[in-house]
């Protein structure tokens, strides 16, 4: 799959991606990195630019695989990818260039370059791992391990766990959400309810009482 290619005016701060013979007109955060000149990059969300790539990517849950689908055409394109034991959750990156796959069954995450499709990495992590985001910026991934009802931070930079997190309010953590800003992660717990993470110092800030399983 072909890489965007990111291309911008220093004067006007216009951008234009180019994907797959394809282009499209994004809107852009423009920060200061701290010079005494304005150096600018552009700062890609969750539903941003690469929300309109091509491709879709999917956990083959009995098959150990992960097959890329080209959304245009509604066709399965090159082979399936092997990955870990019963992927059940596939997440890409903010900028796009990697998937990250929790493989329920065996305690650990396929992470998939998305320019060749082929796995760089696969993470240990805890008991059945199940729902990951990842911070706006892409440094951090948080995955929900359900079983052992705590929440681990990867060093996406690194591919290696960095902390994990417990509270008592973890009862079967799943599918979580981080907000636009990257302050919060929302937890959905498949015993009850949502745990709010502020992330930064990762401490629990609140919980969200449900009558029953919650989802994301």
């Amino acid at each position: 799959m072909a890489q965007p290619i990111i291309s911008y005016n220093p004067t006007s701060f216009n951008a234009n991606i180019v994907s797959c013979n394809d282009s499209f007109t994004t809107s852009l955060t423009v920060y200061n990195t701290g010079s005494t000149t304005l150096n600018f990059d552009v700062l890609d969300g969750e539903y941003g630019a690469f929300a309109n790539l091509n491709y879709a990517y999917i956990g083959n849950l009995n098959d150990n695989s992960v097959s890329v689908l080209d959304v245009t055409t509604n066709t399965i394109i090159g082979s399936a990818i092997p990955v870990g034991t019963f992927p059940w959750r596939v997440q890409i990156n903010p900028d796009g260039r990697f998937v990250y796959v929790s493989n329920r069954d065996d305690n650990t995450i396929s992470v998939i370059r998305t320019s060749d499709n082929t796995v760089t990495d696969t993470i240990t992590v805890g008991s059945r791992p199940t729902g990951i985001a990842f911070t706006p910026d892409g440094d951090f991934a948080y995955v929900g391990n359900r079983w052992d009802n705590n929440v681990m931070k990867i060093d996406c930079n690194s591919n290696t766990v960095v902390s994990t997190i417990t509270d008592p309010s973890f009862m079967e953590p799943q599918d979580i959400v981080i907000t636009p800003n990257g302050q919060y992660a929302y937890v959905a717990n498949a015993g009850t309810g949502i745990t709010v993470i502020e992330l930064g110092v990762d401490t629990i800030v609140a919980t969200i009482v449900s009558n029953w399983r919650a989802s994301s």
